[in-house]
């Protein structure tokens, strides 16, 4: 009886109309998140942004309120400006 009502779910068209679906939700959702954001960007960033966003994640929780969203950008402006300081004070920051 199982076997009769795949059947009638799964005939031959539905894998082709599955497989579109799942190349156009790639190429309208994901594939741009992968193409704009690559992993490492060619050095190791990738456990940097992982460090950045669990600490602004564990000072202001999940969601940010419009005082939070004040400190959150100026504590990020002064982690940016602290990361040029570095750049430009190490021979591999010299080297970009």
């Amino acid at each position: 009886m199982l076997k009769e009502e795949l059947k009638k779910i799964w005939r031959p068209g539905i894998l082709p109309v599955l497989a579109i679906f799942g190349f156009v939700f790639y190429t309208m959702f994901l594939e741009t998140a992968i193409r704009i954001f690559p992993d490492n960007y060619g050095v190791s960033s990738g456990q940097g942004t992982l460090s950045v966003t669990s600490t602004l994640v564990r000072k202001y929780g999940t969601s940010l309120s419009e005082k939070n969203i004040e400190k959150a950008d100026d504590w990020l402006k002064e982690l940016i400006k602290d990361a040029e300081q570095y750049l430009k004070s190490s021979s591999a920051g010299k080297k970009i």
